[in-house]
């Protein structure tokens, strides 16, 4: 069976994942010990000191776990923040008009001409009637007569 390999990028992520959760986690245990005022000394390697919590040895303060949960509410908090400015920016979101688009959607002439600020680009198109008279419509559906006779 060929199964192929991870990917070095995902590995760095989880790696610096753990990293993160390990560190912030031993920031929270030491601050919450300076806070609760133990004298309880906190070891400085987080495998130590979470090794020392598992047996009994090293408590979890409570201040600790408020810490945690304000860290993680600000972590979350941050990336919705920025995963909103980043759809803000998106081009889905706010489409530019440059001189290309208007020339395929407005046709040469309209086109080469400054852009309208505030105003709808119509499209015009030429439609020949029964009785030899040019009509002129728009994309918004307008229309105006010309060429023939206005009777």
């Amino acid at each position: 069976m060929n199964t192929p390999a991870p990917s070095p990028l995902l590995s760095t992520a989880v790696l610096a994942t753990c990293a993160a959760v390990s560190g912030a986690a031993h920031g929270a245990l030491w601050a919450g010990h300076a806070l609760a005022g133990t004298s309880e000394a906190v070891p400085g390697n987080p495998a130590e000191a979470l090794v020392r919590i598992s047996t009994g040895t090293l408590s979890w303060p409570p201040a600790s776990t408020l810490l945690l949960m304000a860290a993680t509410l600000l972590v979350v908090l941050g990336l919705l923040a920025g995963v909103h400015r980043q759809r803000r920016r998106s081009p889905e979101a706010a489409p530019t008009t440059t001189a290309a688009t208007r020339w395929w959607a407005d046709g040469p002439m309209i086109a080469l001409g400054p852009p309208q600020s505030g105003k709808t680009a119509l499209t015009p198109s030429a439609v020949l009637t029964s009785d030899k008279s040019v009509t002129i419509a728009t994309r918004r559906g307008q229309a105006g007569t010309g060429g023939g006779d206005a009777a």
